[in-house]
């Protein structure tokens, strides 16, 4: 999403209606158990890291990472939903669990080069991972097996059919993106870079930021109540994120503190968000990034 200054003014009302949309329709999927999702379900910092790495080895562009995040997320959502079904079909027992698990985490560094893979060719085919790419890459990170051409091929497709053909339709980095445009701040120096490093320290500290949330829920927090499905909806709300990371990207350009609070009221108007809980965010990312 390349956020020219030169026409984004004009479209960021109709990129906020869509963000919406997208955040309500997954609001939706955990409120009403319309399908199996559990955010970050699979992910953890190594793997993250990972994906980082590997990012910047092939020069991607910044959100092909991104994407593939997310794409890993709905790959392993859809993946363990298909094996809990099986194993119920089956008759669920501790051994079948087991086979399964090692059999996900044996595909596992192939699956998740096919989630790179195919991110970066949504995010831009000039840059695209290639399938000797992929094997350089599995060779660094899985020495001890050997990938095929055919093997690499084939994975990207199972990993392209197990998501349905289905992509990730916005990233918190697209959300900071429409919001700093939005509210004007977009051209405020150094604004952009902070965000960037923002961003991907969010990826990196992503439980402790929810755990944050979470322990709110069970210590029935004052100021906002979350139930165990409030908080999914909001670990997976990549509009209150972004919205949480632009605020606190205002915080490292020393913006006025009068302007931080009329900011906060628009932020938390424009996402239909409580300004308490971006405010909240806000500090807690705010915090982590002083202490790195």
């Amino acid at each position: 999403m390349d956020f020219d200054s030169s026409y984004i003014e004009s479209l960021t009302d109709d990129w906020l209606e869509y963000i919406h949309k997208k955040t309500k329709e997954q609001e939706r999927i955990i409120l009403e158990n319309k399908k199996f999702f559990v955010p970050y379900i699979g992910l953890n910092v190594k793997i993250i890291k990972m994906i980082f790495l590997i990012a910047e080895e092939f020069a991607l562009h910044s959100n092909a990472k991104y994407l593939a995040i997310h794409l890993y997320e709905k790959y392993m959502n859809r993946r363990i939903c298909e094996v809990s079904k099986g194993l119920q079909k089956s008759g669920s027992s501790e051994t079948l669990w087991e086979q399964e698990q090692r059999k996900m985490c044996s595909e596992g560094k192939l699956r998740l080069l096919s989630c790179i893979q195919l991110a970066s060719k949504m995010d831009s085919n000039e840059k695209s991972l290639g399938i000797c790419d992929v094997q350089i890459a599995l060779q660094k990170i899985d020495s001890n097996r050997e990938y095929s051409k055919r093997t690499i091929f084939q994975s990207e497709i199972y990993v392209y059919k197990a998501v349905e053909f289905e992509m990730p339709q916005c990233t918190p980095k697209d959300c900071v993106d429409v919001l700093l445009a939005a509210t004007g701040l977009r051209n405020t120096p150094g604004i952009l870079e902070a965000s960037k490093r923002l961003v991907d320290l969010s990826y990196l500290c992503h439980e402790e930021l929810y755990s944050y949330l979470k322990m709110m829920a069970e210590d029935n927090f004052p100021k906002t109540l979350y139930d165990k499905k409030s908080v999914m909806v909001i670990e997976s709300n990549a509009l209150f994120l972004g919205a949480s990371i632009a605020l606190s990207s205002v915080f490292f350009v020393n913006l006025d503190r009068t302007d931080s609070k009329e900011l906060l009221k628009r932020m938390a108007t424009l996402v239909g968000m409580k300004d308490v809980d971006i405010w909240d965010m806000a500090n807690l990312l705010f915090s982590l990034a002083v202490q790195e």
